[in-house]
């Protein structure tokens, strides 16, 4: 049982101490889609939901649609 709430509770705490690492180091996080896509050519705009911590690439049902966000990019290639 403990094992099982160990194991539940470890991907939550891994987003939490990514996100709060990113979010600390000043990512760059923009209001418009073309301003992030000149400031960084080669990466993919993403919308970074603040709240939980997980990127939505365009098309996603949830880009740019979630109560506490904004645009970033991500270097990590699909």
């Amino acid at each position: 049982m403990v094992r099982r709430v160990a194991y539940e509770l470890f991907p939550g705490i891994a987003i939490l101490l990514v996100a709060g690492s990113v979010l600390g180091q000043g990512m760059q996080t923009f209001k418009d889609e073309q301003v992030a896509q000149r400031h960084c050519p080669a990466d993919i705009v993403v919308w970074l939901n603040t709240s939980s911590a997980n990127y939505h690439v365009k098309g996603d049902p949830w880009y740019g649609r979630t109560q506490r966000g904004a645009l970033s990019v991500s270097i990590l290639q699909t």
